[in-house]
């Protein structure tokens, strides 16, 4: 009985001493807003079995659409417990997508169409500015929306109207 109570003891001092260990991991990166899933998660293991994690994401304001806080919690079998942060510096190289295209069209000096309202939306979901411009020559007149996200990436539709009948 006396060796089987040693052996639980020294058992149990060996789960006391029991840590988490963070493997290496990259601790700032550049991340594309579109692609936040295929972040390689930070692992764990530990000396006291299976190492189970969960992360929580805090924004903060800087760059074109903001930094993320990734903050994980490791916990072992033994109720172990560590931290780990990452900074993802969000980015974004998709330009914004435009929702009607004015169609290319024929019309008398009489029947101009008024300018179409033109709008767009963004992976960012943030704000986005259309600038319109509108130019004559001779012949014909081109209309111009250039629409450009809030990390400078733009789209530009173009609507050619040939004047005939002159």
């Amino acid at each position: 009985m006396r060796n089987l109570f040693t052996l639980l003891f020294l058992g149990a001092g060996l789960m006391a001493n029991a840590q988490i260990t963070v493997q290496p991991y990259t601790i700032e990166m550049r991340a594309d807003i579109d692609k936040l899933l295929e972040v390689s998660p930070i692992v764990a293991t530990s000396t006291c079995g299976m190492v189970t994690s969960s992360y929580e994401d805090l924004m903060f304001s800087g760059g074109c659409l903001g930094n993320l806080v990734r903050t994980y919690v490791f916990t072992d079998d033994c109720g172990n417990t560590a931290r780990a942060q990452q900074f993802l510096i969000l980015d974004d190289k998709v330009p914004p997508v435009m929702n009607e295209v004015p169609a290319t069209l024929t019309a008398s000096l009489s029947s101009i169409p008024e300018v179409e309202q033109v709008t767009a939306t963004d992976n960012s979901k943030g704000e986005i500015d259309i600038v319109f411009n509108e130019t004559k020559e001779k012949d014909r007149i081109i209309r111009t929306w250039t629409a450009q996200d809030q990390c400078g990436n733009t789209s530009i539709m173009k609507q050619v109207i040939e004047l005939g009948g002159m």
